[in-house]
């Protein structure tokens, strides 16, 4: 029988992604109308020249891609392969060969292109031309010419210990050097002996094809662009603004405290809540969980819950910026509209306040007291209201 040629994409997302802060793995976190991974894998769904693909994913987040993978149905009906990832990259690329070897179709020789889980910005002509240039000469490696000038020390200041300078080192000419990305595509029976190669040799590579180059075969140069990053930092994610608005209004009462962002308001009469009633603080934290996505206080802090009894609203309000997680509150403004006491010498303090619980500079604050000029309840100084507005980069 003659050899079937079949290509299989492995889609590397086996990793924690620390370095981005995020209590999220990256590959799973909101990018462009979808997460990281869907970007990474869709492309390769669409190629013509892609039979199937497998995703190797941590372990503890199968929840996370199984909604993915229903949205991931709507683009094809191409196969769709999931397996758990290893302790370390090299160990999530054997993990996905393994996948495919267990396949049903018994095909006599594979086209195996691998690419990061984190690289979501990945075309479809680069994808094809790894796939051309791995049938005709073995194993293919997406490249960008690098735009920094570099340098390379020597190994004596590679092991030289603390913060010592390194005191030997030279440029590399920049025309020598590429920057190395991936798809990167391989024969099948290639990567997989090179991997087991490196696992004989005790050797961890920083990527497939430095593998593969330890068995002497040298991968084709495949051109790809320079916005297929990596994202690996929060910096690397870009930013999506969102603007969110909160109200709120409580009575005012007798034998209650007036306190409005963290400031007790000398006045003889209190507002009336569950908890210290800081109106707003209360309508800030709506508009954070309204710019997120995230309901209303009234679902994270209910008022029948004797936990929030007489709570500080400031710190709940700390509570709401650490559901943002790795999100960033760029400024807050609140209105605050009361007829009576005048509030304009605790402005300042109020701020103060604010910005220590969002961890936000005081002067990404501001805060404006009105009055509705003696018209409504407000008028009637029989409640205080306030208004409030956020901006936030997710």
């Amino acid at each position: 029988m003659k050899n079937r040629l079949k290509t299989i994409a492995v889609i590397v997302a086996g990793g924690a992604g620390t370095r981005v802060g995020s209590k999220v793995p990256k590959q799973f976190l909101p990018y462009k109308g979808k997460t990281v991974l869907e970007h990474a894998i869709v492309p390769f769904l669409m190629s013509e020249k892609v039979d199937g693909v497998v995703v190797v994913i941590p372990e503890q987040n199968k929840k996370e891609f199984d909604a993915i993978f229903d949205r991931l149905s709507s683009y094809s009906t191409k196969p769709i392969g999931v397996t758990i990832g290893g302790e370390s990259r090299q160990e999530s690329v054997k993990n996905g060969l393994d996948y495919i070897s267990n396949m049903e179709d018994a095909i006599d020789e594979w086209i195996v292109i691998i690419h990061d889980g984190a690289r979501p910005n990945i075309t479809i002509d680069v994808i094809d031309e790894n796939i051309e240039t791995a049938k005709k000469h073995k194993a293919a490696v997406t490249v960008v010419e690098a735009t920094d000038t570099m340098r390379i020390i020597s190994q004596k200041s590679l092991k030289s210990k603390g913060n010592c300078p390194i005191m030997r080192s030279e440029t590399l000419p920049r025309k020598l050097v590429y920057n190395v990305q991936t798809p990167q595509t391989f024969q099948k029976k290639i990567i997989e002996k090179a991997l087991k190669n490196a696992d004989e040799k005790g050797i961890v590579g920083t990527d497939d094809s430095m593998l593969v180059d330890m068995l002497g075969v040298n991968p084709i140069m495949v051109k790809g662009k320079h916005d297929n990053i990596k994202i690996t930092r929060k910096e690397d994610l870009p930013g999506e603004t969102v603007v969110g608005n909160g109200f709120d209004v409580h009575r005012l009462v007798e034998g209650r405290k007036l306190i409005l962002c963290g400031v007790e308001i000398p006045y003889d009469l209190g507002l009336f809540g569950h908890s210290d009633a800081d109106v707003a603080a209360h309508a800030l934290m709506d508009s954070i969980l309204g710019a997120m996505g995230m309901g209303d206080i009234g679902r994270h802090f209910p008022d029948n819950d004797d936990n929030y009894k007489n709570a500080d609203s400031m710190k709940l309000l700390a509570s709401v910026k650490e559901m943002a997680d790795y999100q960033r509150i760029v400024n807050v403004d609140i209105t605050i509209v009361a007829e009576k006491p005048k509030l304009m010498n605790y402005i300042d303090d109020m701020e103060t306040n604010i910005a220590k619980a969002l961890d936000i500079s005081e002067d990404s604050v501001n805060i404006k007291a009105t009055t509705t000029e003696g018209l409504g309840f407000i008028g009637n100084k029989e409640g205080i209201a306030a208004l409030a507005t956020c901006t936030i980069i997710k």
